[in-house]
């Protein structure tokens, strides 16, 4: 119906969120549809959401975002802890031979 009451001129297409019963329970389903006037055609297609995003590899992509996030933190500690070990050192010894050439 609403490809039908679009003006015959118009070519259109546009994706559309919308829940539909399946078995006495709401499935949230996302489709699209694109017209074509000259044919007098449209090709719509609808998918549930959940099977669109797992077509589209979100739950890989987070998988792949949580694996680079905890890698680049354990290297920025493990970085931090180097440099603290490396500017600690001669400030130990620099607090070393302060308490060595003061008067006791």
């Amino acid at each position: 119906m609403q490809v039908m009451a679009l003006p015959q001129e118009l070519r259109n297409t546009e994706t559309v969120r919308f829940t539909e019963k399946e078995k006495n329970h709401s499935v949230e389903m996302i489709g699209t549809y694109s017209t074509f006037p000259e044919v007098n055609w449209a090709v719509i297609a609808e998918r549930s959401l959940d099977q669109a995003r797992a077509d589209a590899g979100v739950d890989e992509l987070n998988r792949q975002a949580l694996a680079f996030v905890t890698v680049v933190v354990l290297a920025a500690i493990c970085l931090g802890y180097f440099f603290a070990v490396g500017i600690s050192g001669p400030i130990r010894g620099l607090a070393d031979s302060t308490r060595a050439i003061s008067p006791r």
